[in-house]
């Protein structure tokens, strides 16, 4: 076997980290060399592009996630051998590994080396933005809904919300529906297989709806998108799985 690991300083803890692993459809979007993601039978399957052949042959993995205290291993079993990737918090640092057993192991290792750091640093900077509304949202799941309070609400944090609120879903198509607790501003966001695909927004000036088709990663980068939507205040939100019609223009 061979394995490369990768240490970040983390000033998070494990409940927090593993709310986030516990969505691998999502988050294996920030792996380096990621390709897509397809469920069949209710298995998660995963491809990734590597520039080395051992990976051009359109290896496909199926990803199983385990949980233990302060661990969780990610591990995508391939026809050509079973690649690992074990997250741990110790001491407020992060520790990603990441290891191949089977075809070709001699010829790992910097594959293997790019793969910790770019997991380590995406995950850390992930958290980091998923910080800016953790305190300020408090969720509970009852059934297949989510319930949330938030509190002060702007655009520029609504991105980290939303993705928030898929994580904790576990479901690949949501729903979520805002309402302002001191006024009539109320929003509805539809994501699909970790896309926002339409967000709507209204209050006693209009409304505005926004058709897009935004990487809910791509979006926490973007936080522009919401700049011109007057977002402000305390909200109950509800998010859902659902099978959505988008609204007709």
């Amino acid at each position: 076997m061979k394995s490369k690991v990768a240490e970040r300083e983390f000033p998070f803890h494990w409940q927090f980290l593993n709310e986030v692993l516990k969505n691998p459809q999502l988050v294996v979007r920030y792996f380096p060399y990621f390709d897509n993601t397809e469920v069949r039978d209710g298995k998660l399957y995963v491809k990734f592009k590597v520039p080395k052949f051992l990976f051009n042959f359109g290896f496909e993995f199926k990803l199983e996630a385990g949980f233990e205290e302060n661990k969780c291993i990610y591990t995508f079993k391939g026809d050509k051998g079973i690649l690992t990737i074990t997250f741990e918090c110790l001491d407020n640092k992060l520790r990603v590994e990441a290891s191949w057993s089977g075809f070709g192991e001699f010829m790992m290792g910097k594959n293997l080396e790019i793969f910790a750091n770019g997991i380590a640093d995406s995950i850390k900077s992930f958290c980091q933005s998923q910080a800016r509304v953790y305190e300020k949202c408090e969720i509970c799941k009852i059934g297949e809904k989510i319930k949330a309070h938030v509190r002060d609400l702007i655009p520029s944090t609504l991105p980290s919300l939303l993705m928030r609120l898929y994580l904790s879903s576990g479901s690949t198509r949501i729903e979520i529906e805002g309402k302002a607790l001191d006024k009539r501003d109320t929003f509805r966001a539809y994501i699909k297989d970790g896309k926002l695909v339409h967000f709507t927004f209204s209050s006693e000036e209009g409304a505005i709806a926004l058709d897009m088709n935004i990487d809910l990663k791509e979006l926490e980068k973007e936080i522009e998108v919401f700049e011109d939507i007057p977002l402000s205040g305390e909200f109950e939100i509800t998010a859902f799985p659902s099978d959505f019609k988008l609204p007709k223009a």
